[in-house]
Parts: C-alpha cells; structure tokens; sequence
C-alpha cells in the first residue's frame, strides 16, 4: 500500500516518529502503524470523554463549592493542639 502525503502531515510524522523511542525503521510504516494501534486502544477513553463532555463543568462547579466551604469552614474552625490560643 502506498499512501500520499503532503510536506505538513510528514513532518507531522517525522516529529511524533522523533518523540517515541519505540518507533525506528526506514520511512514511516512504523509511525503510521503505531498511530493506528494507539487510536484503536484510546479510542474508548474518546469516546467517554465525549459522552461527558456537557457533565463535565457542572461536575466541576459542584466541586470547587464543595472545596470552598471545606477550606472556608477549616479557616474558622477552632485549632486545637499545644500552640491553640
């Protein structure tokens, strides 16, 4: 099989070949080999990720009030110890 590609997608190519150690060989049907088994093993996270993506700031908002109440309440609580006023 013989693919096309333009100057932009072979540097592409050339700069995630130079960034995985694992890749070697001549020209780039390691890189593109290793390209497709990396989307086929993440391509489930993808997915679930973009089935959250709406949850995903409400869950956040909900997060930050609980934090800020627990570190508010924290602040004005009562220390106790040896060094307690």
């Amino acid at each position: 099989m013989r693919i096309e590609l333009d100057e932009e997608t072979v540097k592409a190519l050339d700069d995630i070949r130079r960034g995985k150690w694992s890749i070697s060989g001549r020209g780039h049907s390691d890189t593109v080999r290793f390209l497709a088994r990396y989307y086929v093993e993440h391509e489930a996270v993808e997915k679930l990720i973009e089935g959250l993506k709406n949850d995903i700031p409400v869950i956040m908002k909900a997060a930050f009030g609980r934090a800020m109440r627990e570190a508010l309440a924290n602040l004005f609580s009562k220390v106790e110890g040896p060094d307690s006023v």
